[in-house]
């Protein structure tokens, strides 16, 4: 599938440190997961985790909560609370809160992932 290719060059470039070519493929990953599955899918929320760890490991830990927020918000419905990747997303809502100066709250969003766009490290939105 070509969502996930893009999400596997994306891994990559984030291993080389090009963050802003990792972020702009798992956006174009999470149009096409949300297009196809929707925005409760496991699949959307991996896109969704993989922005918000890039963002939360460049340091912008505002625009990475929310994301963090919403992927386990979608991975704890389709997920075994031990599950690795639920653990990592967990692990990254509590670095941005501590980052941010809040209390890490649980893992929910105000705002449903289909009505939000995605902000790239530049700040301009996908």
């Amino acid at each position: 599938e070509v969502a996930c290719s893009m999400g596997d060059l994306a891994n990559v470039y984030c291993d080389q440190g090009k963050f802003d070519e990792a972020i702009g493929l798992y956006q174009q990953a999470y149009k096409i997961h949300t297009d196809a599955y929707g925005p409760d899918h496991v699949d959307t929320a991996g896109d969704l985790a993989s922005l918000g760890l890039v963002q939360s490991v460049q340091g912008n830990h505002k625009e990475a909560l929310p994301l963090l927020k919403d992927a386990y918000k979608i991975m704890e419905t389709h997920l075994e609370l031990d599950h690795p990747n639920l653990v990592q997303v967990q692990q990254f809502i509590e670095r941005s809160s501590v980052a941010l100066g809040v209390e890490p709250p649980a893992a929910t969003s105000d705002e449903p992932a289909s009505e939000r766009s995605i902000t790239t490290a530049g700040g301009s939105e996908a």
